[in-house]
């Protein structure tokens, strides 16, 4: 009887009720860390505390008085500075116990026992802790019974197996990152290879465009030359041809008119403009029955480049000229 007593009194702490409990201590945070208890300031911690059972009876069962509330909270955080102090054990804080630490000022032994097991340890449920605590009974002389929290390991919990599974260490994320980087990087490699390998074709391709529109304009300009050195040749011929006419003119004048002496030097003058010869009047002709010729005087300047050009010509006109008069 007295056992099923005992189990009828047992008050679990649900999870709403401790993390509400822990919102509201970063509220206040020095009944958090246990000041306010003694002296001028027990009145109104005594008001803050029956505010805190008034906001965790709400979220019950179980129901608690506010002395009730503040044991609950003075028995977590011992336990959780034991379990923060003993580094032996491979066990981690859950994200409700770091919080508490960090507000009651207990981080530093939280530092050191990670720096001590590194990511092997043992994830620890917030739900594996639950506090227990058993209900005061009436006599003053079992204030301890009242005062005494069990601790009590619960496992394989289904309403929290989904939402409280074990969170990736900080070491296995920084892998994924990583190797997520690396994945992007090789995508980024192999796009500024395929853009390397594109400007490339793309340069040959307008080299080779260039060199094609050159060869092209090269042969233009030598197709355009070609055609000026035709027409050059034709006029050259055009002219000969013109300038032989015009001798052949004369030459038949000079027969017609052999026996006269002006005739002869009107003709000599008319081939020495065909000729292009400048100082026509220092040319003198002298008339033999049976030969023409003509000579510079001395002491005359010199013929110009045009009638140097064209000495052969002149010889030639001089022998059709003696012809003619034979």
């Amino acid at each position: 009887m007295r056992k099923n007593k005992m189990e009828k009194n047992i008050k679990i702490t649900n999870k709403k009720q401790f993390k509400a409990m822990v919102e509201w201590m970063k509220q206040h945070p020095d009944i958090a860390k246990g000041k306010g208890h003694y002296g001028p300031n027990k009145c109104q911690l005594k008001e803050k505390i029956e505010e805190l059972a008034f906001e965790m009876n709400a979220y019950g069962p179980p129901i608690r008085l506010p002395e009730e509330w503040l044991r609950v909270w003075t028995h977590f955080k011992a336990n959780l500075k034991r379990k923060i102090a003993n580094n032996k054990k491979s066990l981690h804080l859950s994200p409700m116990e770091e919080a508490v630490a960090n507000l009651t000022k207990c981080n530093v032994l939280t530092k050191s026992l990670r720096a001590s097991l590194g990511s092997s340890g043992k994830k620890v449920k917030e739900n594996d802790i639950i506090y227990v605590e058993v209900s005061s009974q009436t006599n003053s002389t079992t204030t301890k019974n009242e005062e005494t929290h069990q601790c009590v390991s619960r496992e394989n919990i289904n309403e929290d197996s989904i939402e409280h599974n074990e969170p990736i260490g900080c070491e296995k994320l920084i892998l994924e990152v990583l190797k997520a980087q690396t994945e992007n990087q090789k995508l980024i490699i192999e796009k500024l290879v395929e853009i390397e390998k594109n400007t490339k074709e793309i340069l040959n391709v307008v080299k080779k465009r260039d060199l094609e529109q050159d060869e092209e304009t090269t042969k233009e300009i030598l197709n355009v030359t070609k055609q000026k050195m035709l027409l050059c040749e034709e006029n050259t011929k055009e002219i000969l041809k013109l300038k032989k006419t015009k001798l052949e003119i004369i030459g038949v004048k000079l027969f017609m008119n052999k026996n006269s002496k002006e005739c002869v030097k009107d003709a000599a003058n008319a081939l020495m403009s065909i000729l292009n010869v400048d100082y026509v009047d220092n040319v003198v002709l002298a008339y033999h029955p049976n030969q023409y010729h003509t000579k510079i005087s001395p002491g005359t300047p010199d013929v110009t480049a045009a009638t140097l050009q064209h000495q052969s010509e002149l010889k030639w006109s001089q022998s059709a000229l003696r012809s003619i008069s034979n």
